[in-house]
């Protein structure tokens, strides 16, 4: 009798479609969710580092959601990395304390842009979240004024670590595009001055700060989360919508918190409970280290106290 029979070979088929097609879709320049209600309007979506167009997809699900079938978002997969976990520019060969001066440093992700533009255009805007954010401003300073009509970045930053890119960004700035700019101030990995300075390159700029925020998207429920869908089903063309005011941390000199600040303010809970349990530990083994020493000096006297009965 053989060691397979139909079922499993038609089993075995089936997991090896399931796999293939995964990885076709991890491989594939962009992933899309498609319209319903056309004409959509289109979003170019772009990754953060490590991520992939699909897991992005997911982490954006909410958004999606809210946008509702008005709305077209394009996931673009980053050139760079592997499938695993894609990159839209890689960092400097010696390190970060080493900046790159290429300004075409990241042309494949220009050139992987360009192509999904012509392709699947036009589009009404583009997003970024972290490294997206640094991609989307880096393809801004290359495309024409124009290619897109309003753009979105979730812990923004600009690419500092590679000043050919940086210095071809300051070249193309002020942008002119209404930008819509979202931290949050628990944000331990693109710290607030990061983003600060990205809008400083906007002469349009909306800032959307949530004070309990970290390094993620805005959830329902927050009133940032609210804000992405009034900037975008504002008309930005007849002057009815205003920028609100940029608060005094939202400036580019502005004062923010150090990595080790923000981990005290997300942690100090926890914190202060570990100070609790390990004192109340440390005191609960002196109080049996001194209950037992006091045991053993009761049974040495009363052995004593015997002896000497004994001896009398």
């Amino acid at each position: 009798m053989p060691w397979y029979n139909s079922n499993s070979v038609y089993e075995m088929y089936f997991w090896l479609v399931i796999v293939a097609a995964v990885v076709a879709t991890t491989r594939a320049t962009t992933v899309s969710t498609g319209c319903t209600n056309t004409p959509c309007r289109k979003i170019l979506a772009l990754h953060g580092g490590g991520q992939t167009g699909i897991s992005f997809m997911e982490q954006m699900g909410d958004i999606i959601n809210r946008a509702g079938d008005e709305y077209e978002f394009v996931f673009a997969n980053g050139p760079y990395g592997n499938d695993a976990g894609r990159l839209w520019i890689e960092d400097p060969p010696g390190g970060k304390g080493q900046p790159t001066t290429d300004p075409a440093w990241d042309v494949e992700s220009t050139n992987l842009l360009d192509s999904v533009v012509s392709e699947n255009g036009p589009f009404y805007a583009i997003m970024g979240y972290s490294q997206g954010t640094a991609a989307a401003l880096s393809y801004l300073s290359h495309v024409d004024a124009g290619t897109f009509e309003v753009a979105i970045t979730f812990c923004s930053y600009v690419p500092s670590t590679h000043e050919g890119i940086e210095n071809r960004i300051r070249a193309a700035a002020p942008f002119k595009i209404p930008m819509f700019i979202y931290m949050g101030q628990l944000d331990f990995i693109i710290d607030n001055c990061q983003s600060n300075v990205y809008g400083s390159l906007f002469s349009n700029v909306t800032r959307a700060t949530n004070p309990d925020g970290g390094h993620e998207p805005p959830a329902p429920g927050e009133p940032t989360f609210d804000m992405i869908f009034n900037f975008l089903e504002a008309d930005h063309t007849d002057g009815s919508y205003t920028p609100p005011a940029i608060k005094s941390y939202e400036e580019v000199d502005a004062d923010c918190p150090n990595f080790i600040e923000v981990i005290l303010q997300l942690f100090w809970p926890w914190l202060v409970g570990l100070v609790f349990l390990v004192f109340g530990c440390f005191a609960c083994c002196w109080r049996c280290c001194c209950t037992k020493c006091n045991g053993k000096g009761q049974s040495r006297t009363g052995t004593g106290a015997e002896q000497e009965m004994v001896t009398d």
